[in-house]
């Protein structure tokens, strides 16, 4: 494996995103190709060979032809070598895509993928899910219901 990657993973994409190379917004000024990846694929991570990777990962890559890019849709489940940079991650057709089995055979067995983080929506900045409060103060408010009608004096 290329000792520059940064990621190694089996998995299979679920969507694919033209993101487009970045324009500038000054008509004076040259187009900046800064980022060579306009494609995002986001792959379902099925084990990990290299890295820390999570349960859902985005690769970046070329759109294919001169610009090294691969094509993800359509591939199945593809062995994915991938570089970083400031980015994120990102690959090419120079060794970044294999035969799952082939990758798991040189380089496995790998490990799982990192579970994937947790919406913000759907936490409190405890790290408790957001509906255990409303159902804490629905049952302390039946608890103070029953006592006080279990209390209450008999006519």
């Amino acid at each position: 494996m290329d000792p520059r990657a940064a990621a190694a993973f089996i998995g299979t994409a679920v969507s694919v995103e033209d993101i487009g190379y970045p324009q500038s917004d000054n008509p004076d000024e040259e187009d900046t190709d800064d980022y060579w990846a306009p494609l995002r694929g986001t792959f379902e991570v099925e084990t990990v060979l290299l890295g820390e990777v999570h349960e859902t990962v985005a690769v970046g890559s070329g759109y294919g032809g001169g610009d090294c890019g691969v094509d993800f849709e359509n591939r199945g489940r593809v062995g994915i070598v991938a570089y970083a940079d400031d980015k994120g991650l990102s690959t090419g057709i120079c060794g970044g895509v294999w035969d799952a089995d082939h990758l798991l055979e040189v380089h496995g067995p790998g490990s799982e993928p990192l579970p994937d983080a947790v919406e913000p929506s759907e936490t409190d900045n405890s790290g408790i899910p957001v509906w255990v409060w409303p159902a804490a103060l629905l049952a302390t408010g039946v608890t103070t219901l029953l006592l006080f009608i279990k209390r209450r004096p008999q006519d």
